[in-house]
């Protein structure tokens, strides 16, 4: 059975996680990346399914989602956080695997606009969204926990919404 809570790891360097920055939940909050930490809050998500499209809330504080600031579609704009309104295409996404265990995270908005880190990926980089070009900035492992604290890939479950 799935757990519900997972993580998100760059597929530009693993070591670095989707991260809400010092833990601090308001609307607005800019996302970025961080090396992952174990006893952290601020790194783990809960994909929630929403008519079709995905909605991924903070675990740590379920009234919170990734959104695309302003609603604006182009490079380099900033992903933020924000009080989750699940039927908003501003806060959903196709989760997509392309190959292996590595995934896009398209936006509802415009599907040829993926989640990504900006480069250099790196502690503090920021998440954006960018025209999909399949560079590893723009792909994804997503994690999971399982009892004894070690990480596998969600792709080695089978887990495939794209479907």
């Amino acid at each position: 059975m799935l757990k519900s809570e997972f993580v998100f790891a760059s597929g530009e360097d693993m070591r670095y996680v989707i991260d809400i920055p010092d833990a601090r939940f308001f609307n607005g909050a800019k996302l970025q990346v961080w090396e992952y930490y174990s006893l952290s809050n601020n790194q783990t998500f809960r994909i929630e399914k929403n008519g079709g499209f995905n909605v991924i809330r903070t675990a740590f504080n379920t009234d919170f989602a990734l959104d695309v600031t302003d609603g604006s579609i182009f490079n380099g704009n900033i992903v933020q956080l924000w009080q989750c309104y699940p039927t908003n295409n501003i806060q959903r996404w196709i989760v997509e695997n392309v190959y292996g265990s590595y995934f896009v995270i398209r936006s509802a908005l415009d599907r040829n606009y993926v989640l990504a880190v900006k480069k250099p990926v790196a502690n503090g980089s920021r998440l954006c969204i960018e025209k999909d070009t399949g560079a590893n900035n723009q792909l994804w492992v997503i994690l999971v926990k399982d009892e004894s604290d070690s990480f596998y890939s969600i792709y080695k479950l089978g887990y495939d919404n794209s479907k």
